[in-house]
């Protein structure tokens, strides 16, 4: 069965986390984690967000928001300015 045509929800496969599928019912999709770095994916908040090693790294790979770090602080209030400035 070909993958669905969506914006994929990644969960990571086995304890070494190297294999990742999509957790939609109707979707078969899986990829190794080196070919996802750069990827669009949607959070399990629903926001959508480009893949880095770090998200990867988890069961489940989270949008900055959703991680609660200290890094992703500085970019949420930095794409937040931005948003302001441009109107958008």
């Amino acid at each position: 069965m070909p993958a669905k045509d969506h914006m994929h929800i990644y969960h990571a496969v086995g304890k070494d986390r190297i294999q990742f599928m999509c957790i939609d019912a109707d979707c078969s999709h899986t990829q190794v984690r080196n070919l996802l770095i750069g990827k669009r994916a949607q959070c399990v908040c629903g926001s959508e967000y480009k893949l880095d090693y770090y998200a990867l790294t988890r069961k489940v790979p989270k949008c900055f928001v959703c991680r609660k770090e200290k890094r992703s602080k500085g970019r949420v209030v930095k794409a937040s300015v931005m948003k302001e400035i441009l109107g958008v």
